[in-house]
């Protein structure tokens, strides 16, 4: 665990929650899943499946140009909609999972 925390530099105890799916109701971080991944040599599907978590492979959201057009408001209402399909989405299990 400790040269896996070297090589990835993620924190050992975060590692051990990931290995025991004890990762919160956040879950792990795109780039915790990334790194581990890139230092496993394995695919980020596959470290967020050990975590409990869906991968979709397609990184960090970036909003289209237009989004500079909207107004604090209209940017904090998309920003809670987001967030409640992201809380969605994390509750869906992963092939092979109960629900």
């Amino acid at each position: 665990m400790r040269q896996l925390a070297e090589m990835s530099g993620i924190h050992a105890t975060t590692i051990q929650r990931i290995v025991d799916k004890r990762v919160g109701p956040q879950g792990a971080s795109p780039e915790t899943i990334q790194r581990l991944a890139n230092a496993l040599q394995v695919r980020e599907s596959e470290v967020a499946k050990w975590a409990g978590q869906n991968w979709n492979g397609n990184g960090p959201y970036v909003p289209p140009k237009e989004a500079d057009l909207l107004g604090p408001r209209q940017r904090k209402a998309l920003n809670e909609i987001i967030k409640a399909m992201a809380e969605l989405q994390r509750a869906i299990p992963t092939s092979g999972q109960a629900a």
